[in-house]
């Protein structure tokens, strides 16, 4: 027995089947890599198979592919052993599973011959998709059947309602009957109860109607619908609350469905409410029938009153959205752009001003009408401005399709979705280029103007200087003292309004001259020309931030000379001190007011300063006028002149 086991497993005396190739590699190798492949395909096979069967448990005759998995595990072992007897000679073992296969082999055929009509006798898939639509048609034929019997139930209710009223007076006869008599009015009570709980508490208006169209019956929610009460509503018809202009539509739906072309119908329309206004209601209406006989309406009414009101809301809103559309489109420049700034929608005037195209303009940003005038910082506070949800507005230059440029006054309003932020850009230009050219031409007027003002300021100023000169050359021939000093004053005169003058071709603003600067010019020009030593008398200046016309500097330069020239020549007599004080500012929102005020001697006391033979009082007085000011003289100490005028 040992030795035929040794046999059997270890034949020393065969050699290797690879001695048959002649051990060359090719071909061994050929025939190792094709068994190997054979008997790895071999054994996959009914692992899928295992596989299908464990999840198709429906499948029928199972162990068919038992005896398949068998077999073909078994002819992947005969190719396992091919690649083994190459180097070990075991043919006893490899002979024993071929033999083991051809067993199983010869097994599995008897097996499937009688197997085979079971087979063939499976329904096909079509066979199984007629079966599967005549089990549909059955489905469908139990939905008719079982709808009939709804409807059968239904009649059967209402004659077992009408048997049990006859029932009621048989049963006085027959007291076997009681207890079952009882028993089925409880269930009737309790079918009732349940009726009139849902026919009472429904959330729309529930009534039935008599062919007639007579109320027969109506629940609580269809009174309030209507604002009548139940006896009210009872007395009246359908008609009787139907507006006029919905009854027709109504009726016919009435006569169709009577005619048997309808079993029911839906419709909006409005009832007539007891206090004359109007509900607007969704009616559906069904016919009971009783032996095919109609018997009476069944209507289920939805107040939409609300809804209506929403839906005209919303009508007016899109008809006043489309109204402010059709004005933009009308009146400005209209584009709409993603948030990346690429161009979904533009109206008939962007096409027409740019002179591009819809098509051209779709899809494509503004870098497409950009002008270059403007630099890149102008367009990143314009990003950042708007991707951070604000409106931006300005004025932008962009250039049309011919190359000619165009002005527009832009607002930009970003439009933001749930998280506040942007999604899309609406932009509304308004064409300014007139405006702007207009704005360009007056400027450079503005600009000539300006040259032609400064020019004539000048001139005026250098033939004042000649009047002084001449003054100056003229006052050089006379000998008296008193005609010297009336020249002197007049020269001052004439240096204060050239002074002015002065300022005004210097300025930027042809139109006003700065009163401080003005001021301290004069009162220092003053105080050099007489040579006064500031020690001896000192001059405090105090003046606002004020802006003053050529109308108003003038008169005030006059009268500010007038009155230091005054008091450096009346107010310190030889040897005196003290100062003079100029101040000048708002008295309030539409009045100035000029101080001028020393500490020196003061005026006579009998002086009336308003009829008086000073010609520089006169001057101050006449100017003062000319400005619509008043004047008030304090001679506490010394003297102090207040003049108030409107600003």
């Amino acid at each position: 027995m040992w030795e035929f086991f040794g046999n059997f497993l270890y034949s020393d005396q065969f050699i290797p089947h690879g001695h048959c190739y002649l051990w060359q590699p090719h071909l061994v190798w050929l025939h190792v890599i094709s068994d190997l492949a054979i008997a790895l395909a071999y054994y996959s096979i009914p692992v899928l198979l295992l596989y299908f069967i464990h999840k198709r448990r429906d499948i029928p005759f199972p162990w068919i592919f038992l005896l398949f998995c068998a077999f073909i595990i078994a002819c992947g072992t005969t190719h396992i052993l091919e690649v083994w007897t190459l180097w070990y000679p075991i043919y006893w073992v490899s002979g024993t599973i071929k033999a083991f296969t051809a067993i199983v082999s010869l097994f599995t055929a008897l097996e499937l011959g009688p197997l085979m009509p079971k087979l063939l006798a499976l329904p096909s898939s079509a066979q199984l998709e007629k079966t599967n639509r005549e089990l549909e048609q059955q489905i469908l034929e139990r939905q008719q059947a079982e709808l009939a019997l709804q409807s059968t139930h239904s009649q059967l209710e209402i004659r077992v309602t009408e048997r049990t009223a006859a029932l009621a007076q048989v049963n006085k006869e027959l007291r076997l009957e009681i207890a079952e008599r009882q028993h089925m009015e409880a269930t009737l009570r309790e079918s009732e109860q349940r009726f009139r709980a849902t026919f009472e508490q429904a959330a729309v208006g529930i009534g039935h109607v008599g062919l007639d169209g007579q109320w027969l019956r109506v629940n609580q929610k269809l009174c309030d619908i209507v604002g009548y009460s139940r006896s009210e509503l009872l007395n009246l018809t359908f008609q009787d609350i139907t507006h006029p202009d919905d009854l027709a539509a109504d009726l016919g739906h009435v006569h169709q469905i009577l005619a048997g072309t309808i079993s029911t119908f839906s419709m909006e329309k409005r009832y007539i409410c007891k206090d004359g206004s109007t509900n607007w209601v969704n009616l559906t209406v069904s016919l009971m029938r009783e032996a095919t006989q109609p018997k009476y309406f069944i209507s289920v009414i939805e107040d939409i009153s609300e809804r209506r009101q929403a839906e005209a809301k919303l009508q007016k809103s899109l008809k006043e959205l489309s109204d402010i559309k059709f004005a933009l489109d009308q009146a400005a420049i209209v584009a709409a752009t993603d948030q990346k700034g690429t161009i979904n929608y533009v109206n008939d005037t962007f096409c027409e001003l740019s002179q591009y195209s819809r098509e051209e303009l779709i899809g494509k940003n503004h870098r497409l009408i950009n002008s270059s005038y403007h630099d890149l910082d102008f367009f990143q506070n314009f990003w950042a401005t708007i991707s951070k949800g604000k409106v931006w507005k300005g004025e932008i230059k962009n250039r049309a399709k011919d190359g000619s440029y165009y002005w527009v006054d832009t607002t930009i309003v970003p439009f933001l979705n749930e998280q506040s932020q942007p999604f899309q850009y609406l932009s509304i230009r308004f064409d300014i280029t007139n405006r702007k050219q207009i704005e360009e031409d007056m400027r450079t007027s503005l600009r000539e103007k300006e040259v032609l003002l400064k020019e004539i300021h000048h001139r005026v100023k250098n033939n004042l200087q000649i009047i002084s000169s001449l003054l100056n050359l003229q006052a050089q021939y006379l000998n008296d003292s008193a005609a010297l000093a009336i020249f002197r004053e007049s020269q001052n005169r004439i240096e204060s309004m050239a002074l002015i003058h002065e300022k005004l071709y210097q300025s930027k603003d042809m139109a006003r001259i700065n009163a401080s600067e003005y001021i301290y010019d004069l009162v220092t020009n003053l105080f050099y020309t007489y040579e006064i030593n500031s020690e001896a008398i000192a001059l405090k200046i105090n003046i606002d931030e004020i802006w003053l016309g050529l109308d108003t500097a003038i008169p005030c330069g006059l009268i500010i000379n007038e009155l230091v020239l005054n008091a450096l020549k009346h107010a310190f007599p030889k040897g005196h001190t003290g100062e003079i004080c100029i101040s000048f500012g708002l008295r309030d929102a539409h009045h100035l007011m000029l101080v001028v005020s020393d500490t020196g001697v003061g005026l006579p006391r009998d002086l009336d300063y308003q009829n008086t033979d000073s010609l520089g009082l006169q001057l101050v007085n006449a100017l003062t006028q000319q400005l619509e000011g008043v004047i008030e003289i304090n001679q506490s100490n010394g003297v102090k002149f207040e003049i108030v005028f409107s600003n």
